[in-house]
């Protein structure tokens, strides 16, 4: 009988703040990606994945968990997408931050355990600030207004562009980034600026309805109007192409984060 998906996204989360990589894999997809807290946190695949728990085990070593909330937010026929919120606790037993987790989860034949398909993990108290890419530190009580940055809950986010100008990124106007070297671009409705930072960065400080369909695009999943093939449709029209073997994935990650995006929102109301 094979394990649901509430339990293996918490032995996940463990293994992973244990550093234990390897205990991870059967469990892990080939064409696994994920996105973490620390240190540029982003890759494709159970080895990168691995080598990233190598890179980041000094701050693992100084911290643990406590599993506050696991549920399931999104059920398909093939796919349950699972959102994971812990506590992160010192090893002197303060409490330092707050994790939040979504996991994607491929549904395989009866007999088969499910594959980790992409797994999101952020921690918006310990992310780096500076003079590029800074979260704002007053968080506005949710109300039933929409905020000026569209996502009632969410930290705004401000960004410079290359020429020194501040934008806040208003979440129901942000289509897509797009990776540019040492850059990134910000797609608007008729108009985009550059941010002198890469995609990785950047994507630490945004909601998880951003979802990285590939290494140089990320999507805004709220202004995704379907997609037709391996071509994301954005809601202006505008088109981001994902790897052809990934198209089902990332139409179930987008369809998902969209959902739990909508459920966080009610939630709120």
């Amino acid at each position: 009988m094979r394990q649901g998906t509430l339990a293996l996204s918490e032995r996940i989360s463990r293994a992973a703040w244990d550093g234990d990589g390897k205990s991870c894999l059967p469990y892990l997809a080939a064409d696994f990606s994920f996105v973490g807290p620390f240190n540029n946190g982003t890759g494709f695949g159970p080895d990168e994945f691995i080598h990233y728990l190598d890179r980041i085990r000094g701050a693992l070593k100084m911290l643990d968990t406590k599993t506050r909330t696991v549920r399931l937010v999104w059920r398909g026929e093939r796919c349950e997408v699972v959102l994971l919120l812990e506590d992160v606790i010192s090893k002197s037993g303060k409490h330092v931050a707050s994790s939040r987790s979504t996991l994607v989860w491929h549904m395989g034949e009866r007999d088969q355990e499910p594959q980790l398909v992409h797994m999101h993990a952020s921690m918006p108290t310990l992310q780096k600030t500076g003079n590029d890419l800074q979260e704002f530190s007053a968080i506005p009580q949710a109300t039933t207004a929409q905020p000026a940055w569209g996502y009632r809950g969410a930290r705004p986010v401000a960004l410079r562009d290359a020429s020194g100008v501040r934008h806040v990124l208003n979440y129901d106007e942000t289509l897509y980034l797009k990776a540019s070297h040492q850059y990134t671009i910000v797609h608007l409705p008729g108009t985009s600026f550059r941010v002198r930072n890469p995609l990785t960065t950047v994507l630490e400080g945004l909601p998880p309805f951003f979802v990285r369909v590939h290494r140089s695009y990320a999507v805004n999943a709220r202004l995704v109007a379907g997609m037709k093939g391996p071509e994301v449709q954005l809601v202006d029209g505008s088109t981001v192409r994902v790897p052809a073997k990934r198209t089902k994935e990332m139409r179930e990650a987008l369809q998902a984060a969209a959902a739990e995006s909508a459920l966080h929102e009610e939630s709120l109301s």
